[in-house]
C-alpha cells in the first residue's frame, strides 16, 4: 500500500528560524499545543481541510516562494518520508531558470476564506442531502403503511 501525503489547512504560523536543521520524526500528534489552560471549542475540535494529496516524487512548499500571500498549511505525511529543504537555501543555490519554470508552472493554493467557503458549501449540500433523503424515505414509509392499513380494512 502505498503512503500518502495529504496537506492540510492550519492556523498555525511557520517558525522561519534560522536554527539549524535536526533530523527528527515529527507527527501530527508532536504538532498539537499542549499547554494548559482555557481552550476554545475550535482549538478542542479543530476541522481540516484536505487541500492536496501528494504521491510520490511531488513537492510541497514551492508556491511560498513564488506567491507572497499563501494560507499557512500543515503537511501530514501519513509515514512516508519527506526531505526538508529550508526555502533561503533552495533560493541561494537554485538556478534562474529553475526559477523561471517555478513561476511559470506553480499555481497558487486557494486562500483561507475560498476553503472555508468550499468547505461551508459542502457542508450545506450534506444537510441538505440529509434532510432530503430522510424526508423522502419518512414519506415512503408512510405511504407504505397507509397502503397496508387500507388493504387490512377490506
Amino acid at each position: 500500500m502505498q503512503n500518502l501525503t495529504n496537506i492540510f489547512l492550519s492556523g498555525k504560523e511557520e517558525d522561519d528560524s534560522e536554527e539549524e536543521f535536526v533530523e527528527q520524526r515529527r507527527t501530527f500528534h508532536s504538532d498539537l499545543d499542549t499547554t494548559a489552560g482555557p481552550r476554545l471549542q475550535t482549538e478542542e475540535d479543530p476541522v481540516y481541510a484536505v487541500v492536496q494529496v501528494l504521491q510520490k516524487g511531488d513537492v510541497f512548499g514551492l508556491q511560498d516562494i513564488v506567491y507572497s500571500d499563501q494560507p499557512n498549511l500543515s503537511l501530514i505525511s501519513n509515514g512516508a518520508e519527506c526531505i526538508m529543504v529550508r526555502k533561503h537555501f533552495y533560493l541561494e543555490y537554485a538556478k534562474e531558470d529553475t526559477l523561471r519554470v517555478l513561476r511559470k508552472e506553480t499555481i497558487p493554493y486557494p486562500s483561507q476564506e475560498e476553503l472555508q467557503d468550499y468547505l461551508q458549501q459542502k457542508l450545506d449540500w450534506d444537510a441538505y442531502r440529509h434532510m432530503t433523503l430522510s424526508a423522502t424515505v419518512y414519506e415512503a414509509r408512510s405511504s407504505k403503511v397507509q397502503r397496508l392499513r387500507a388493504d387490512s380494512i377490506r
